[in-house]
């Protein structure tokens, strides 16, 4: 056996990747986990009429079954008794769990904030009911299903409190009505939504919660501390006396047709096409999903950002088939070092959409063991020829909120048609442990191994959070070598080694005015080294003493910061070189934000001051018009003074601007124009976006694009698209 060279190396990585995996098996196991004493209690009633679904309690079975009441604060007085209070009922069938609810509020429909009917509204400014799920019982997975008073629907899915999937959607129904003092919501969820096992079946955890956003007041009914959220289900309550139907197997499938017309610099296209998704949920816990040409028009469209920093840009996934359970599949630092990011597929290596033949996803959850795969076919373009992802992970659960897991990610076919990396494979292991309910203890090691010479390398994080109650704080470390390289992921940069660290107090003071909920000063810092020279990159330390959050939502922040940066090589921000060597800078910031809640708000954020060798001032103005949840407007623009830069010392201006105009006549019905120009790139973009839910998560799109050079000396392509698109749902 020839054990010379790279396949010792490999071999080596492998090694040291298991090694890992060990160790966090062995530290998380031996953690324990706190939990509250008692658990809050509901019991639901099996309905005997039939119940519709219309917003109003006035059905004999609703006037029968246990109320629920006498609602805690959350915030901003954790503990007393919540201003608004709030009813629930429970009720169910062989069909249906029911959740009925009376939001009291004194001011009636007048006290109502509701900005707009959006599905997976801003949770943050508007009034809000809302139920956490818990029904396998691991007090580590939740579901909820969240509604304000004008119907719109919110869902996601959230493990151990800190990895969330807002875009999770599934299939239930809600009405609304509001009246002089209160406004009831009335919700029923399909038993085939929901995930539970025949031993969990007729106990579940739960928790109500509730947001009256005049006052910017939460409650709750199962209260959690304030640092926390409706997530924390080791915090939730229990609903007893349910009789779900056994968990069964059922298929849903959602086909769709879609035209796109398309015109450009090369011609004029009419592309019409069909494709599908299917969705076998095997048991209550297990699920297949299978996709077939798929297609992505009617997601929301990516805003623009001018980068000034020497680190590549984060764009979220917005796509829904690689959106839902997608904490599954997440490993590593956020936005920083992911093995896997999902939107790595779809997009060829100049970034042009290319298409997606089929693909197939496992999913498996269970009180000890998770488990997933995903396979995506892509499709060749001119850039690059055809690749196949997979994608497995497995993880087992540990303690009551602990997790340690290993996940394979491989990407066969080269990445710009680079004959010399024809197969990358990605390895990684991680562990997540809560010692305290306070305390969080997390990381990851990754190994990259690439066919041809180069892209074998290691990355890995660590992280440590600390969160009492009056005071946060959270280190994290995270490091890149040179040869990494993740077809399938993403990293802000390679040959890289950061460390940072962010810490805040949440001080009430009992002197504060009324009108300050808290005071929150912090302190943070960042350091940025080369791995594979040691040599210090750039650092920045910030503090902000003033920080104040105000009780209707709106804050204010003032501080400072300092920057320390070494090039090592020319660096071209707004295509002026800065030459290499040492540079210090010393920069002032603020930012104040007036009650997003309001038919009428802005927001201001700035900072000055030195940048490499010249001086950077930026400005970022947002505003908002939303006199009715029916019809909003809002703009955002953002500004770049840059003077004195590189040998010249020479001047840059940019401009982004960005208006969006939204018209609803329901929560199923919307119309969202946006348009954004960017001066750098001298390209204005519209999208117009036309959604009408005709039956739940069944939809008709009607989407209009327009990308085109604007100004002297635009050099970018002009591209017309006009889509229509039809995905609609069936449960076989």
């Amino acid at each position: 056996m020839n054990l010379g060279g790279a396949t010792f190396e490999r071999q080596s990585l492998l090694v040291r990747l298991s090694g890992a995996a060990l160790w966090l098996v062995i530290v998380s196991s031996a953690v324990a986990q706190e939990q509250p004493a008692t658990r809050a209690l509901i019991h639901a009633n099996r309905a005997t009429h039939p119940i519709r679904i219309d917003g109003v309690l006035d059905k004999p079975d609703w006037s029968t079954t246990e109320t629920i009441s006498q609602f805690r604060q959350i915030k901003p007085r954790q503990g007393e008794p919540a201003r608004f209070d709030t009813e629930v009922r429970l009720l169910f069938n062989g069909e249906y769990l029911y959740i009925g609810a009376i939001c009291h509020d004194s001011s009636g429909a007048v006290g109502v904030r509701t900005p707009d009917m959006k599905r997976d509204f801003d949770f943050s400014t508007t009034d809000v009911f809302g139920v956490s799920l818990d029904p396998i019982g691991d007090r580590r997975m939740a579901v909820a299903f969240q509604v304000n008073p004008f119907g719109a629907q919110r869902d996601l899915q959230v493990l151990n409190d800190t990895i969330t999937d807002t875009n999770w959607d599934e299939r239930w129904m809600v009405r609304t009505t509001i009246g002089r003092t209160r406004w009831t919501v009335e919700l029923a969820i399909p038993w085939q939504a929901l995930r539970y096992n025949a031993t969990s079946a007729t106990e579940w955890g739960v928790n109500f919660y509730r947001t009256a956003r005049r006052v910017n007041e939460q409650s709750a009914w199962a209260p959690w501390p304030r640092e926390y959220s409706p997530y924390r289900m080791s915090y939730a309550g229990r609903v007893v006396g349910l009789e779900p139907p056994p968990p069964s197997r059922n298929l849903r499938v959602q086909p769709y047709v879609v035209t796109k017309n398309e015109r450009g610099n090369g011609g004029s296209t009419l592309n019409p096409q069909i494709g599908g998704d299917a969705k076998w949920a095997i048991t209550s816990n297990t699920a297949l999903d299978l996709t077939i040409n798929t297609d992505f028009a009617q997601p929301d469209v990516d805003r623009q950002v001018i980068n000034l920093s020497r680190f590549s840009v984060f764009f979220p996934e917005r796509r829904q088939f690689f959106l839902e359970n997608a904490s599954l599949f997440r490993v590593g630092w956020d936005r920083t070092i992911e093995p896997f990011f999902s939107r790595r597929i779809g997009p060829d290596a100049n970034a042009a959409p290319a298409a997606i033949d089929a693909g197939i996803r496992f999913t498996s959850r269970s009180t000890a063991n998770n488990f997933g795969g995903l396979v995506i076919h892509q499709r060749a373009t001119g850039a690059a020829p055809a690749s196949l992802f997979s994608i497995g992970r497995f993880s087992r659960n540990l303690g009551a909120n602990g997790h340690t897991g290993v996940l394979i990610a491989n990407r066969w076919g080269s990445e710009g048609g680079n004959s010399k990396r024809l197969t990358n494979t990605v390895v990684a292991t991680d562990a997540f442990f809560r010692p305290k309910e306070s305390l969080a203890i997390g990381g990851m090691v990754s190994g990259s191994l690439t066919e041809g010479t180069s892209g074998d390398g290691l990355a890995a994080f660590g992280f440590v959070q600390y969160r009492p109650g009056w005071f946060f704080t959270r280190a994290r470390a995270g490091v890149v070598t040179r040869g990494y390289q993740a077809d399938t992921g993403f990293v802000i940069d390679k040959d890289l080694m950061v460390v940072t660290s962010l810490s805040y107090f949440d001080w009430r003071p009992k002197w504060k005015p009324a009108f300050i909920r808290a005071f929150e000063p912090d302190f943070s810092f960042e350091v940025y080294h080369t791995v594979s020279t040691g040599a210090f990159r750039q650092g920045r330390l910030a503090t902000f003493p003033v920080f104040i959050v105000f009780q209707n939502g709106s804050s204010f922040w003032a501080g400072a910061e300092y920057h320390w940066l070494n090039l090592s090589s020319p660096f071209s921000p707004l295509g002026v070189t800065i030459a290499p060597g040492p540079y210090r800078c010393a920069r002032a910031a603020f930012s104040l934000s007036s009650d997003p809640s309001s038919a009428l708000s802005a927001s201001i954020s700035g900072d000055t001051g030195g940048y490499f060798n010249g001086r950077l001032t930026s400005l970022k103005v947002t505003g908002k018009a939303q006199p009715t949840p029916h019809v909003g407007f809002s703009v955002q623009y953002s500004a770049n003074v840059a003077d004195g830069l590189g040998a010249l010392n020479e001047t840059k201006v940019t401009h982004l601007v960005a208006p969006e105009a939204r018209l609803a006549l329901n929560p199923r019905l919307q119309l969202v124009a946006f348009y954004q120009y960017n001066s750098v790139l001298k390209q204005g973009a519209w999208n117009a976006r036309l959604a009408w839910e005709i039956a739940p998560l069944s939809y008709l799109f009607f989407v209009l694009n327009d990308s085109r050079p604007t100004g002297s000396g635009a050099v970018g392509q002009s591209l017309q698209q006009a889509v229509f698109k039809l995905p609609y749902f069936f449960s076989v």
